[in-house]
């Protein structure tokens, strides 16, 4: 197996009508880099060379951007390093070529290495040892794509949303992400809302999910009310634990106060206020636990009368 960092090339002017895109599949569509591309080639003119592979026509190995730039712009050749290497060399190529820029994400890099796997026959540990990388390294990469269905990778091909939405409705069973899909592209969700969403179909009842996909900013609206309700309620608990603590410690202190030197050592009248402020702190102490009784007292109740 030939190693795409070792292949011979060189360059030369090609027409663009001896340019194929046959490779273009592995790659995600994503018009904002696009028109960026465009506006930087309108410009500046073309900067760096295409990569393609010998044949007829030359397949883009690299630079499916600036191939269509120029075609959008009128350009009649471009430059281009051209590759003498089999398939599997010019596929691997696809990801090394774009490792040192990271401008390829995992979404693309599965894509090429699913192509490899289920296309050209490759095994996980022929996959591995193309790259350098372990076999659990392309075993996760073929999973990514194939726990989606065949519209949900569609829709991520042709960029109509973000690699990450997808990566949430890999989490679904297939047969509900089309569903979820719809709902994401109808009520045009972000990732964030996706993840929410996704979290409250696997977490809830099969039959709560229709109001969910059909009604889902009311949904989300439900759960974010319920997250500011517990993190009030977590507040409203760290408060009462810190003024508990608060009350215990004054307890001690009191404690020491009257052990040392001595309850005796208090006239009659400071004896008499101690006492009164100490029945006023009990009063309160009373009250509070009276309070939190009748609250689960209530909640019990209700409980009890949702279970009949």
């Amino acid at each position: 197996m030939q190693d795409p960092r070792s292949m011979s090339e060189y360059i030369a002017a090609l027409p663009l009508a001896k340019i194929g895109t046959r490779y273009s599949s592995l790659r995600l569509i994503c018009p904002h880099a696009y028109a960026s591309m465009q506006e930087s080639i309108a410009r500046h003119g073309q900067l760096t060379p295409i990569v393609v592979s010998r044949g007829d026509p030359f397949e883009v190995v690299d630079g499916f951007k600036r191939l269509r730039a120029c075609q959008r712009l009128g350009f009649t050749s471009l430059r281009a390093r051209i590759l003498e290497a089999g398939v599997h060399a010019l596929k691997a190529a696809i990801i090394e070529l774009n490792r040192k820029g990271s401008s390829l994400c995992d979404m693309e890099e599965a894509m090429v290495v699913r192509s490899l796997y289920r296309e050209d026959g490759l095994r996980q540990e022929e996959i591995a040892v193309l790259f350098g990388r372990h076999k659990s390294w392309a075993c996760r990469r073929i999973s990514l794509v194939e726990r989606l269905t065949e519209e949900v990778q569609e829709h991520i091909r042709l960029g109509l949303f973000r690699v990450g939405i997808g990566r949430e409705l890999a989490k679904l069973p297939q047969g509900n992400q089309g569903s979820a899909l719809r709902a994401v592209l109808k009520h045009r969700l972000t990732r964030r809302e996706t993840e929410t969403l996704v979290a409250l179909l696997l977490s809830r009842p099969r039959w709560e999910h229709d109001d969910f996909l059909r009604f889902p900013r009311e949904a989300l609206e439900s759960v974010r009310r319920g997250e500011k309700r517990a993190t009030e309620l977590l507040s409203f608990t760290a408060r009462l634990e810190q003024a508990l603590t608060a009350i215990e410690k004054g307890c001690g202190a009191a404690t020491e106060s009257v052990v040392q030197p001595g309850v005796w050592s208090l006239s009659p009248e400071e004896r008499l206020t101690v006492i009164n402020r100490l029945k006023a702190a009990e009063d309160r102490l009373l009250h509070i636990r009276s309070m939190i009784q009748e609250e689960v007292h209530v909640a019990g109740v209700h409980q009890e009368s949702g279970r009949t």
